[in-house]
């Protein structure tokens, strides 16, 4: 089984100048994959097989993948920056996304803390819940009808 999986595309110039280096120097290359682009279904499948998910952004529009790892029971760490800490909502353990040793320790809290690691996952499942299209529906409904209702005034 990998120690971590990089999905996602990169840069061609990005993935050869500095990821694939990087992965080269660690102390088990083979166990970091690094398949690129997938498909949906295959990043469903990862959500469902992972241990745990990081998002370590720097731009993030919305951050929709922390909800769907949230919703997969994954215990998340992400950025603390961006759009990531309104949508993680106090369920991610959030770090800085320029330092190495801030992110490694988020890390280590989201894979080994057991008992931090379940907390996670607790606050990730009722986090993602609130994410729903009914939800957002409803909201939307609330925000038209407390349009109409000011404008008829």
């Amino acid at each position: 089984m990998p120690g971590l999986v990089l999905i996602g595309p990169s840069p061609p110039d990005y993935l050869k100048e500095v990821i694939e280096p990087l992965r080269a120097q660690s102390h088990r290359p083979d166990e970091i994959i690094l398949p690129g682009f997938v498909s949906a279904d295959e990043v469903a499948w990862a959500f469902w097989h992972a241990h745990a998910y990081i998002q370590p952004s720097f731009a993030e529009g919305f951050g929709m993948p922390v909800i769907e790892a949230m919703s997969c029971d994954l215990p998340v760490a992400c950025s603390d920056s961006t759009s990531l800490p309104e949508v993680a909502g106090g369920a991610a353990v959030l770090f800085d996304p320029t330092d190495v040793t801030d992110m490694a320790k988020a890390l280590e809290v989201i894979v080994f803390d057991d008992v931090r690691r379940a907390a996670l996952q607790a606050a990730g499942r009722v986090r993602a819940k609130t994410f729903t299209w009914e939800r957002h529906a409803e909201i939307v409904a609330g925000r038209i009808r407390e349009e109409l209702a000011r404008v008829r005034l």
